[in-house]
């Protein structure tokens, strides 16, 4: 792992789905298998905070872009690309259809094993 002094941020939208990454620690890509923790659980100890994304709906849509699966299988991908070995699901907002929003929002942190 790399310390890095000034984080980066990329803001990114892919179809209706915007995601917002913030990248702590610079590490190389990994193939590793990623572990996916629901809010709520203990992160072990051996493990390093690398980044945090956030992923929404930009717009009212009717894909099935917003799905809570497709937005965990997008943050793998991000994870991998980020260097990270696990995800730490922070904070899930469910679908409101009474304002408009057919999407989930969720926050993740990810992390890289020591």
């Amino acid at each position: 792992l790399q310390k890095n002094t000034n984080n980066i941020k990329i803001n990114f939208t892919m179809g209706n789905l915007k995601k917002n990454i913030d990248i702590h620690l610079h590490c190389q890509p990994s193939n590793e298998p990623i572990t996916v923790l629901p809010h709520g659980q203990q992160i072990p100890d051996n493990y390093t905070m690398i980044g945090i994304g956030s992923y929404l709906d930009s717009l009212f849509t009717s894909t099935q872009e917003g799905t809570y699966e497709n937005i965990i299988r997008t943050a793998i991908e991000d994870a991998k690309a980020m260097g990270a070995t696990l995800i730490y699901i922070a904070f899930v907002k469910g679908r409101d259809y009474g304002f408009g929003s057919t999407c989930y929002q969720i926050t993740c942190h990810f992390y890289k094993k020591q």
